[in-house]
């Protein structure tokens, strides 16, 4: 408590200038699709192998998702994200409108620190524990890459945001670590 508590995380919607902002938001999108596919993916590998593998590689795969669908307020957002096509539709919406609603960069934080890092351990796990086929083998490396180059979008541009109003305040990353 020798730390004072930081208020919420609370993303301000910001404007996507000129066409490196939407190739930034683009990228962006693509490494977040290539990661949740290539877990997917990486999923119905281990059902065949561990099945409370793939159990916990579903969960951390969903639960972005299922918070993000609590937490936000707009009755669409709140769907979209139950059926877990939020991102999609925050993406698109950014790119379409030019505008990032605060709450795609929100749930990206959320997408890397619940679930791209421990799906990431759970799969070095599995492959150090488990014999698996070279196809096997494959799909959770490509698994891994995806989830490493997604996570290090996400941190360059969410997590260490260079906005002025962020730096005047409180770093977003004291903020996430106190919710």
């Amino acid at each position: 408590k020798h730390i004072p508590e930081p208020p919420p995380i609370h993303y301000r919607p910001k404007e996507l200038i000129g066409f490196e902002h939407k190739l930034l938001t683009s990228g962006l999108a693509i490494s977040s699709f290539a990661d949740i596919i290539s877990d997917i993916f990486t999923a119905i590998s281990m059902i065949h192998i561990s099945f409370p593998m793939f159990v916990g590689q579903v969960a951390l795969i969903a639960f972005p998702g299922v918070y993000m669908s609590i937490n936000v307020l707009n009755p669409i957002k709140k769907f979209w994200f139950a059926i877990g096509l939020g991102s999609l539709y925050e993406y698109l919406k950014a790119i379409y409108t030019g505008i990032e609603d605060g709450e795609l960069m929100e749930f990206k934080v959320i997408e890397t620190l619940i679930e791209s890092c421990p799906s990431g351990v759970l799969q070095l796990y599995f492959l150090s524990q488990f014999e698996v086929s070279n196809q096997e083998f494959e799909t959770v490396l490509i698994s891994l890459i995806s989830g490493i180059v997604a996570s290090g979008f996400t941190m360059a541009t969410a997590v260490f945001p260079l906005e002025s109003f962020y730096v005047e305040n409180h770093s977003t990353a004291l903020q996430v670590i106190h919710q």
